[in-house]
């Protein structure tokens, strides 16, 4: 719903349903929010998404996402923040602003390194250099705000567009 241009909001970016109420967004829907900017997506990946890890698109049914994937090559839609994301269920991504990100269990991340997604919406260290240089290359996600132990979930800035 919207006013003047502006998304009247009745719910929080904690937000999780499976079921879309009169009150709630639409997939799609982008939101600013106390400096982060958000997007409602539908979890269509018969996996959950758990607090912390990106999520991609499906390219099936627009604003659809998963976490399973084989590398890091897919579009990444955002990362979950506030609350897991259960297997068909709607809820919000953070697109760019202060969250969280969460390392695979050989992964550990320092102050100061930008972070990509990998496989499985892991994050791990992206490369230092201005531009991608090969097609394996994950591109930068997230910048570390803290240092991040493997398997743990930190603080970062994510910046996804």
């Amino acid at each position: 719903m919207s006013v003047y241009g502006s998304l009247v909001q009745f719910n929080s970016p904690s937000l999780v349903t499976a079921t879309l109420g009169k009150n709630d967004p639409e997939a799609g829907q982008r939101w600013h929010y106390a400096g982060n900017d958000y997007l409602f997506v539908y979890n269509g990946s018969g996996g959950d998404i758990t607090v912390g890890k990106g999520a991609f698109y499906t390219g099936v049914t627009g604003y659809s996402v998963n976490v399973s994937v084989t590398s890091g090559q897919e579009l990444l839609a955002g990362v979950v923040y506030h609350s897991t994301l259960t297997t068909g269920t709607y809820g919000w991504l953070l697109t760019r602003g202060f969250g969280k990100i969460v390392t695979s269990a050989s992964v550990s991340l320092a102050t100061g390194l930008f972070a990509a997604v990998s496989t499985n919406g892991f994050f791990i260290e992206a490369a230092q250099n201005s531009g991608v240089t090969s097609a394996a290359q994950p591109l930068r996600a997230a910048k570390v705000m803290v240092s991040i132990d493997s398997l743990t979930v930190g603080s970062a800035y994510i910046s996804v567009f």
